[in-house]
């Protein structure tokens, strides 16, 4: 049965850069389109329109060292309880029934189907596809607007690459997630029997597993291992000099 267990591959990418799959905000009518990219980095993917430089967004006071850590652990916090709560909100409303998913199991492992299989096999593709992508796309919507609060904290100067870094991983990680989020909108509810029905399963669950072409999936690491890196260095920086542990990259 199609299922959304968790975030496990999005938190895994995101966790160690701005916790963006924990992130959460009220309403927000800003998009994807206007996130902070990697310098020199090719955003044509989401569109034409230019992402705000994350110099040109630092418009506050500049903080000292522990004011600006203090407000990144702040931010996670807040995150984190937010969408942990809209995460299990989701889980427990979920749209299919009970008997709709044992008839969907039943269907995974039967050879013939009749008709009325087709057109409920149909019906469960359609209904799952628009919640789960639906999900997600809060998850996009808001993880965005936590990153533009992270990104218009201003450090001091010599945190700045760091803190530039960080911000950029993020909406890199951000812009990677959303391609697939659409890549998934696109798949095809025309089921007709048990293996065009795994394979709809398996294009929904990448979701949470990671995408399924093996390049994709390479990249998806090294965007993980990109973010873990700029998140580390942040945070190394950060308790040298506070010499206390600063709760983020966890």
């Amino acid at each position: 049965m199609t299922k959304v267990k968790g975030l496990n591959w999005f938190t895994q990418m995101a966790l160690p850069l701005i916790v963006l799959s924990l992130f959460a905000c009220g309403d927000n009518g800003d998009t994807l389109g206007d996130m902070p990219t990697t310098e020199g980095g090719d955003d044509s993917r989401l569109g034409s329109q230019a992402a705000t430089p994350v110099a040109e967004m630092q418009g506050g006071p500049v903080l000292t060292t522990e004011e600006y850590a203090e407000a990144l652990e702040e931010i996670f916090a807040r995150g984190d309880d937010e969408v942990e709560a809209a995460s299990a909100d989701f889980i427990l409303n979920g749209v299919i029934s009970q008997d709709e998913a044992e008839r969907i199991q039943s269907l995974e492992t039967s050879e013939s189907w009749s008709d009325d299989d087709v057109k409920f096999a149909v019906q469960f593709a359609e209904t799952t596809l628009q919640a789960v992508t639906g999900f997600y796309d809060v998850v996009l919507r808001i993880s965005m607007g936590y990153l533009e609060e992270v990104s218009s904290l201003r450090p001091l100067e010599h945190l700045s690459d760091l803190h530039s870094k960080f911000i950029a991983t993020a909406g890199e990680t951000l812009q990677f997630f959303q391609l697939q989020v659409e890549t998934v909108k696109n798949a095809s509810t025309e089921i007709k029997n048990r293996e065009e029905l795994a394979g709809f399963q398996a294009i929904v669950n990448s979701l949470e597993s990671g995408p399924l072409d093996p390049a994709l999936e390479q990249e998806a690491e090294e965007l993980r291992a990109r973010g873990d890196a700029a998140c580390l260095a942040l945070k190394s920086r950060l308790e040298s000099e506070l010499e206390r542990d600063v709760s983020f990259c966890n």
